[in-house]
């Protein structure tokens, strides 16, 4: 069909998949999956125009008006259609690296694909002796199957409930050394304003921490003091802060750090026992324009190092600092846009190449046991040994993890 918007209907094909934008489902071989409201229309911008590429900056500016470009909201929608349509190879939504995604299917409006109707056999014809041997045999493997299928371990949950629940968006919880609190940012009604909360997960009570509300964009715990440091937007700046709290993590002081007039973004960041705080950061406002560099900070001292430049060569957007603290892991893109993962030992500063993924984001943190990485693009787990070794996980998610 003609890719103009005006042909496309509320009920049509997309390949072999039937799309109901009025119900919000996508139907494949008699089975329904309802897809969330803003998956259905970033489906419906892309079938607009078959196998043109869309920014995600245009899909985000089209799906999410009037709000604030979070690229991570098109990363996690494009992997839920990728899941509900079955595209793992990822054929159906094409990424075109650093310039955005295309569906690269068939899009045909319900009334242009005639249903294929398919001659039966009479019940007679069907009762013969070679057909009857024919269904036993069929009945013989049915059985077989269920009885394999349900030897199979079923993992489920019961009892789901939200650790918060507001009707404010929240994001970034990290949780306390002991296990106990959870701190996370917090929206306001008003732009760029949000509070840092707490949730004692023992006693299921949560407070405002915050003195007043700021652009946090980062936190994490100084398990050294059991204080929480963070990081904010201030006028094309970032502010570094540390809020000291009581035995009961209430807030005595909300000290100020440092500032970087320098920078406009920096990304989650890490702090060792040594009192060294690590994140990336750069001038333009966001880790997709790539030219970031690695930073140490020390929290006593005020001491700023550059460990890694910004270079065309490797493009770093996310760290994790190993367990023992003795090294970072970064996850980059190279020059031909694939991520790549290196570590970083923070004693002699050499960089070394660990393995190739592919051209997705991933974020990563360490197995506890410090000889492996945990990779997620979005909707599926790898585990990365430090000798390359690459392994998917047995396990899928229809949600952004």
């Amino acid at each position: 069909m003609s890719s103009e918007v005006s042909e496309l209907t509320n009920k049509f094909y997309i390949n072999d998949f039937i799309v109901d934008l009025d119900t919000g489902e996508i139907i494949f071989e008699n089975e329904v999956q309802v897809v969330e409201p803003k998956v259905m229309a970033l489906l419906k911008v892309s079938a607009q125009a078959p196998k043109q590429v869309f920014s995600a900056e245009t899909l985000f500016e089209i799906v999410w008006p009037n709000a604030i470009y979070s690229p991570n909201s098109v990363r996690r929608n494009i992997s839920l259609l990728r899941q509900v349509l079955q595209d793992d190879d990822k054929k159906i939504i094409n990424t075109h690296p650093k310039r955005g995604y295309s569906l690269e299917a068939d899009v045909k409006v319900i009334n242009e694909t005639p249903v294929k109707h398919i001659a039966l056999k009479p019940i007679r014809t069907l009762l013969k002796p070679r057909y009857l041997v024919t269904l036993f045999g069929l009945f013989l493997l049915a059985v077989f199957l269920f009885t394999f299928s349900t030897q199979k371990k079923v993992i489920s949950l019961s009892n789901l409930q939200p650790v918060t629940s507001s009707n404010e968006q929240e994001r970034y919880m990290q949780v306390s050394p002991d296990g106990r609190l959870m701190a996370y940012i917090q929206n306001t009604k008003e732009p760029n304003k949000r509070n840092l909360l707490i949730k004692d997960l023992v006693t299921d009570l949560q407070w405002t921490v915050s003195k007043t509300s700021k652009a946090y964009t980062y936190l994490a715990w100084d398990s050294l003091n059991n204080d929480l440091i963070y990081s904010a937007r201030d006028q094309g700046r970032i502010h570094f802060g540390r809020l000291l709290l009581d035995k009961r993590a209430k807030l005595l002081n909300d000290e100020a750090l440092f500032t970087r007039d320098d920078i406009s973004w920096n990304s989650w960041f890490f702090i060792d026992k040594k009192q060294n705080l690590y994140y990336l950061a750069n001038q333009n406002g966001s880790e997709h324009s790539r030219n970031v560099s690695l930073y140490k900070h020390h929290l006593v001292t005020g001491n700023s190092e550059v460990l890694i430049k910004a270079n065309d060569t490797f493009k770093p957007y996310k760290i994790a600092l190993s367990p023992e603290q003795s090294q970072l892991a970064l996850v980059g893109f190279n020059k031909q846009g694939v991520t790549e993962v290196k570590l970083l030992n923070l004693a002699t500063n050499k960089l070394t190449f660990i393995a190739e993924i592919d051209h997705n984001w991933h974020f990563l943190t360490w197995f506890k046991t410090g000889n492996s990485i945990l990779l997620s693009n979005g909707s599926s787990l790898n585990r990365l040994e430090l000798n390359g070794k690459l392994t998917a996980l047995n396990y899928k998610s229809y949600n952004f993890l």
